[in-house]
């Protein structure tokens, strides 16, 4: 599990460095399938598309993660 959250966390390094400002909006989305991890931009129709193929989506919205540490420190 920590390997699987270290890959997303690089991946979302290497993509949006910006990603720990407070005011980033872009929403992701983590892909599984086929013992594979993706981290792609979230895209409703994408990811309607990938559910119906049977794949694994976990949105990842940041926005709301900044808002929720914000209100908990």
């Amino acid at each position: 599990m920590t390997n699987l959250v270290q890959k997303i966390l690089n991946d979302l390094r290497e993509k949006e460095p910006s990603f720990t400002d407070a005011d980033f909006k872009k929403p992701f989305m983590v892909i599984a399938h086929d013992g594979i991890v993706e981290l792609l931009p979230y895209q409703r129709k994408d990811a309607i598309k990938l559910l119906e193929e049977g794949k694994l989506i976990v949105p990842l919205w940041i926005d709301q993660i900044h808002s929720k540490l914000k209100a908990v420190l």
